[in-house]
């Protein structure tokens, strides 16, 4: 972009969501974009990094939530066969 295509896109910005939404409007893009990043990271099989996991949060994670999750017993189901198809139908004309 041009100064001047910058400039008339900041103004139309300025217009439509006012001086004061801009830096709530900013703020919130940044935010999306930090968890677009994370997760991305995280389905790349990179995992998070600590370092700005433990800057988001403000403070270090607990021991108790870092434990591992015992798994929760589950009944075995027993699933029916579904019932036959219908005979297919005949094609148009017949």
């Amino acid at each position: 972009m041009q100064g001047w295509e910058l400039a008339v896109v900041a103004g139309v910005l300025l217009l439509l969501f006012g001086g004061s939404r801009l830096p709530k409007l900013a703020r919130s893009l940044g935010e999306a974009r930090t968890e677009m990043d994370k997760v991305r990271k995280e389905i790349a099989g990179e995992g998070p990094d600590d370092d700005d996991a433990a800057a988001a949060q403000g403070a270090a994670t607990p021991a108790a939530a870092t434990s591992p999750v015992e798994p929760v017993p589950v009944e075995p189901v027993t699933v029916e066969p579904a019932a036959p198809l219908p005979p297919p139908l005949p094609p148009p004309g017949a």
